[in-house]
């Protein structure tokens, strides 16, 4: 493949870096609020505004330093639309983004074993969990640690693409 002039790379890797390629890091502490109120109400840690406000406070400050700097970032809860609107789908755009990354790689990787690989997953049906068709097709082991690290790489590999393009244009 021809490299991009960087003049033309950079609304592409500014996009992508808007985009899929980082939303998994911006919206993951949604989920995992979420998943911590279940369990906090079921364990009988959660029984008010101050336990969702400490709660909250405590898992956006894993993804970001602005909750130790604004105090009143520990009501991010109250904005966690998805959580009231539609529970538990907000892990759907974790791991939409991981996914479409990891087919983006492997498309790129061999385009000729991936698209028959790719389509046979999607004219299959869903006969299995996601997890297991995701292993049968693709060979995409969910559970595996390397598929974020995997997905960090790329996410530097483009910021690092994108830095080098401000500077030659």
């Amino acid at each position: 493949m021809k490299p991009i002039p960087a003049a033309q790379a950079i609304p592409l890797l500014e996009q992508f870096l808007e985009g899929k390629g980082t939303v998994m890091f911006v919206v993951a502490a949604e989920p995992l609020l979420e998943q911590a109120v279940y369990e906090g109400v079921e364990h009988g840690t959660i029984t008010g505004a101050d336990d969702l406000d400490r709660l909250t406070k405590e898992i956006y400050s894993r993804f970001t330093i602005w909750p130790d700097k604004n105090e009143e970032l520990k009501n991010q809860w109250m904005m966690v639309r998805l959580m009231y609107e539609d529970p538990l789908y907000n892990i759907n755009y974790v791991y939409g983004a991981l996914l479409a990354s990891k087919y983006y790689e492997l498309y790129r990787r061999d385009p000729k074993g991936f698209v028959p690989r790719y389509i046979a997953l999607m004219s299959n049906g869903f006969d299995a969990p996601p997890a297991v068709l995701l292993k049968r097709f693709l060979n995409i082991d969910l559970s595996d640690p390397q598929l974020v690290s995997d997905e960090v790489k790329v996410v530097n590999e483009r910021v690092r693409r994108l830095e080098e393009s401000y500077r030659a244009n």
